[in-house]
């Protein structure tokens, strides 16, 4: 990612992207997503942040993707998340670990849970998930948790599945 010097590329084909996403599609099946189910991001990296045009917004609300910002966790930002999780707008949640547990520990000091919101599961990537903030998010989140095990430049390695066991 360019975070210790300069950043490599990586080439890819039509052939290999379909192989990462039959992947990921095949992790979340064993939740009971496909394809129709509603994502929200809690996410900050900056090829996505920054790929905001008019044609993927349009494609985003069609498919029912939302991106929240993992950069802007403030009381302001996250006291607006929840009217964007709400009324069916998410069916699962997938970001950072840490900004989830922030956000879930922002909720439980408020005295407030997603438990209306009907989250079927929190899907936790590109960080370590420690302990605690697994708990706090299933708590909070009032669902279970999944962790994700993988790279941007090498896809989804392994996935956690409802038995709890990472698989290849």
């Amino acid at each position: 990612g360019g975070s210790s010097g300069e950043p490599l590329r990586f080439v890819t084909d039509s052939e290999r992207e379909a192989s990462a996403q039959a992947c990921k599609l095949r992790a979340r099946a064993w939740w009971g997503l496909h394809p129709g189910h509603r994502e929200t991001d809690l996410w900050g990296s900056p090829i996505e942040t920054g790929r905001q045009d008019l044609a993927r917004r349009v494609a985003q609300g069609v498919l029912g993707y939302q991106l929240l910002s993992a950069f802007r966790l403030n009381e302001e930002t996250m006291g607006g998340f929840r009217a964007r999780l709400a009324g069916g707008r998410a069916d699962f949640i997938y970001g950072y670990p840490s900004a989830m547990a922030t956000y879930a520990r922002f909720l439980e000091a408020r005295g407030e849970d997603l438990a209306d919101v009907g989250l079927r599961v929190a899907i936790t990537t590109a960080e370590t998930l420690l302990p605690q903030d697994d708990a706090v998010i299933r708590r909070i989140f009032a669902c279970p948790v999944a962790n994700e095990y993988g790279c941007r430049d090498g896809a989804l390695i392994a996935h956690a599945g409802p038995d709890g066991h990472m698989r290849l």
